[in-house]
């Protein structure tokens, strides 16, 4: 039985106004709260063109509601201090579509600083 001990702050993509070069500011801005149950993933390397990256992985039951619903890709999920990226959500199975699994992901081979 999961518990759904995992306070997770949902933080909704907007767009903003244009920068200076005309490209389109993105910011997060807190959509809601949410309790959940995580079960961690496992950390795993990735190669591509000259690129090593560390993920860290965790999938979270969460309960239907609207906030929940309205969740994408595009949005971010804060919990244990860290901010995580969506990348997939589907009804739970065998939950009577009373919950969704979302699986999230976050780089563990940076700092959080930029290179520049």
């Amino acid at each position: 039985m999961l518990i759904a001990d995992t306070l997770v702050t949902v933080l909704r993509h907007a767009k903003g106004a244009r920068g200076t070069f005309n490209e389109a500011s993105v910011s997060w801005s807190d959509a809601g709260r949410v309790y959940a149950a995580m079960t961690p993933g496992g950390a795993e390397e990735t190669a591509a063109i000259g690129q090593e990256m560390a993920f860290a992985r965790a999938q979270l039951r969460m309960p239907r509601s609207a906030l929940t619903t309205a969740l994408s890709t595009r949005d971010r999920l804060r919990f244990h201090g860290e901010t995580w990226e969506i990348s997939g959500k589907r009804p739970a199975r065998g939950a009577h579509r009373a919950f969704f699994d979302v699986d999230v992901v976050r780089r563990i081979d940076t700092d959080g600083e930029g290179d520049g």
